[in-house]
């Protein structure tokens, strides 16, 4: 009786999403980012955007990095 968790194990980029990204943000916009995206998934780490449409990131403390 209890649901299984049948999703996938790791998130994919389609090419053309990796390709707008690009072109928007021109690189990642994770504070400190040395390309170790999984961390960001795995990590509990959020992004939102304020009142300005400025993204910004928080740990999975709710912290807000900077």
């Amino acid at each position: 009786g209890m649901p299984l968790n049948v999703g996938r194990k790791q998130r994919v980029v389609s090419p053309p999403m990796k390709r707008a990204l690009r072109g928007r943000d021109k690189c990642c916009r994770f504070p400190g980012c040395d390309r170790h995206h999984r961390l960001f998934h795995e990590g509990g780490f959020s992004i939102q955007a304020n009142h300005n449409d400025e993204w910004y990131f928080r740990n999975a403390a709710g912290k807000i990095l900077q």
